[in-house]
């Protein structure tokens, strides 16, 4: 398990937000969020669901700036599992 924070890309948010974990359908996405954020678990700009390129020429991926810096990236779906969160249902 990583021991340093989990660093956030807005487009986690925006991603996440738009798509899958809208807050009227998914409140226990943003929960553990808040959660490891007040820990400082979670900070937000490097988790992202870009990924290193080599053969990008027109803009520079985070990923790939990232691999140039050494500096290690994981998508939403990796950190979820490394911070334990798991979604349950309730019936109504």
């Amino acid at each position: 398990m990583s021991e340093g924070p989990f660093v956030l890309d807005t487009n986690i948010f925006i991603e996440a937000h738009r798509r899958y974990y809208g807050l009227d359908l998914c409140p226990g996405f943003w929960e553990p969020l808040r959660h490891f954020a007040q820990r400082g678990r979670v900070v937000s700009t490097l988790v992202t669901h870009e990924r290193h390129d080599p053969d990008v020429e027109r803009r520079v991926p985070l990923g790939n700036v990232c691999h140039q810096l050494d500096v290690p990236v994981t998508d939403t779906f990796e950190m979820l599992r490394e911070l334990g969160v798991r979604f349950g249902w309730e019936r109504s």
